[in-house]
C-alpha cells in the first residue's frame, strides 16, 4: 500500500514538473508549428472556436496521454461547461467508430477518454493540466472518492454495451485502458 501511495505521489510531482519546466517557449514553438497545418497532424477544428481535435487510437495511461499531446503542442481536453463535455463525447464516439472499442477489463464493460485533471496531493484539489482549478465538472454521484488512496487523475466514463455515457470518475494513474484526446488552441 506504502509503496502505491508513494508511487502515486511520485507521478504527481511529475506531472506538475512536465507542466511546470517544459519551456512555455517550446511548448508555444510546438503548438505554432502544428497549428500552421493542424489537419495535416489529424486534428479537426471546433465550429466557431480556434480549437482542434485529435483522438488517438492508442491506449495510453495518463502520463503518456498528456506527453503525447505535449509533444502536439496540446493538452488532454479541459472543459470548462455542459458544451465542452457534449462536444468532447460527440467528437469521441464519431471518431472512434473506426477503432475497436477497447475495453482491459471485460467485467466493467467501459472505456472513455482522459481528461486534463489531476489532483493535488498537498491539498486534495483539483487541477487542470494548464495549471487552472476545477469550475466545472460533470462528476459520476459519489466521485471523486479516492479509492484506496491512489485516485489521482480523471475520465469521461462510457457504458459499451448501453451506448450510455456515466460521468467523470477518479482512477489511478496507471490505468490505461481509456482514449486520448489531444485539445489544440491555435
Amino acid at each position: 500500500m506504502f509503496f502505491k501511495i508513494s508511487i502515486c505521489f511520485l507521478i504527481t510531482v511529475l506531472v506538475f514538473k512536465v507542466n511546470a519546466f517544459v519551456p512555455n517557449s517550446l511548448l508555444d514553438s510546438k503548438r505554432l508549428s502544428v497549428c500552421k497545418q493542424p489537419n495535416s497532424y489529424g486534428f479537426n477544428q471546433r465550429a466557431a472556436t480556434n480549437k482542434h481535435y485529435l483522438v488517438s487510437d492508442q491506449s495510453f495511461d495518463w502520463m503518456n496521454a498528456e506527453l503525447f499531446c505535449l509533444n502536439l503542442g496540446a493538452h488532454l481536453p479541459i472543459p470548462t461547461n455542459a458544451e465542452d463535455t457534449k462536444f468532447y463525447r460527440n467528437f469521441f464516439t464519431t471518431s472512434v467508430k473506426t477503432f475497436k472499442f477497447r475495453n482491459q477489463d471485460s467485467s466493467l464493460e467501459v472505456t472513455g477518454y482522459w481528461l486534463g485533471g489531476y489532483r493535488s496531493q498537498a491539498n486534495e484539489t483539483w487541477f487542470w493540466v494548464d495549471g487552472s482549478k476545477f469550475t466545472y465538472t460533470e462528476w459520476l454521484e459519489n466521485e471523486p472518492n479516492n479509492l484506496g488512496k491512489i485516485e489521482n487523475v480523471a475520465h469521461d466514463w462510457f457504458k459499451v454495451a448501453e451506448k450510455k455515457w456515466l460521468g467523470w470518475n477518479d482512477c489511478p494513474l496507471w490505468a490505461s485502458n481509456y482514449y486520448t484526446i489531444c485539445e489544440l488552441k491555435c
